[in-house]
């Protein structure tokens, strides 16, 4: 892992080794519930809304018809998302996480509040 990835990690409390993405209460002005996420290769990714507000996950990076997805349903889209804005106590899967590259951060956002941006990586099991 290069060293300032593994301080990004750091710097993410709670956050290392964790396969959930999260939002809590006022998300829509205090953000995800860490600024890194990080996901384990091959296992799932839940995205929890703790926040009264409906919040999702959807990544910068898109995804054209030459690079096809189970989770695209049309293209442009996104190169992971957990689907639709959920509400609170939802929990949904993040799709898409198969093709990404271990110890790259890659940055999301919440479609509904673009103001929400936070980062997943990708490590080894």
């Amino acid at each position: 892992m290069l060293p300032i990835l593994a301080l990004l990690v750091a710097l993410a409390p709670g956050q290392a080794g964790a396969q959930v993405i999260a939002t809590g209460p006022n998300a829509q002005t205090t953000g995800y519930t860490g600024v890194v996420f990080v996901a384990v290769k091959g296992q799932p990714l839940e995205y929890v809304n703790g926040d009264i507000t409906v919040h999702n996950v959807v990544s910068d990076a898109i995804r054209t018809a030459a690079d096809p997805a189970p989770h695209c349903l049309s293209y442009p889209c996104p190169l992971f998302t957990s689907g639709e804005p959920i509400g609170v106590g939802e929990t949904t899967t993040v799709e898409g996480l198969d093709d990404l590259e271990t110890g790259v951060l890659y940055p999301f956002f919440c479609a509904p509040h673009p103001s929400m941006r936070a980062f997943l990586v990708v490590v080894e099991a």
